[in-house]
């Protein structure tokens, strides 16, 4: 009984017993340097400079090509980079700890009227949805940055757009409360 007062006694205070002693003996212990160099990044950050404190959104293309960013004066930044592009600036040519991206390709365009609040890309990142202030919804295509549909007006801002994950349909969710189920080949949306 002494003995587990003891032990008791001993953890309350962070003092190590014999027990925890030996089981932190047996425990293998992690180094330091286990993290290779040669394990592909986890998270890439791209810092975007161009925007002059105009991002409203910002969305990863699926693939890691590139990404989408909607802006407070209604257009949509797409910048793309190659897959070499970025593996060069993480590990960097002499094994360091990288540079900058390089120069990815920038297309502004034109989207909205009013702020893009959201962007979402298809699971197979060919196409892009905007959803805005100006309560439009628009279907872009990725690879050539260009507008192939606007759907219905919303009348109240646009606050996010998802695809489904076979592309085909996607849902809106509005100011007034209100998700609409779209089809891209839909100009209206599905009377649910």
């Amino acid at each position: 009984a002494a003995s587990a007062q003891a032990a008791s006694t001993a953890r309350a205070a962070g003092t190590p017993t014999a027990a925890s002693a030996s089981a932190a003996a047996s425990t293998p212990s992690v180094p330091s340097s286990s993290f290779a160099t040669s394990s592909p990044p986890s998270l890439c950050l791209l810092a975007l400079n161009t925007s002059h404190g105009q991002l409203c959104s910002a969305q990863l293309n699926p693939t890691a090509n590139g990404l989408a960013a909607g802006r407070a004066d209604g257009q949509i930044l797409f910048a793309r980079y190659s897959r070499a592009q970025l593996l060069q600036s993480r590990w960097g040519a002499d094994g360091g700890d990288g540079g900058s991206l390089g120069t990815p390709s920038f297309h502004l365009q034109p989207a909205h009227s009013g702020p893009v609040y959201h962007c979402d890309f298809s699971h197979d990142s060919r196409m892009l949805l905007s959803s805005s202030q100006d309560g439009g919804v628009r279907l872009w295509s990725w690879h050539r940055a260009a507008r192939l549909a606007s759907y219905l007006n919303h009348g109240f801002p646009v606050w996010s757009s998802a695809f489904a994950s076979h592309g085909q349909q996607f849902v809106t969710c509005c100011y007034d409360g209100a998700l609409r189920l779209f089809h891209t080949e839909r100009r209206m949306p599905f009377r649910v």
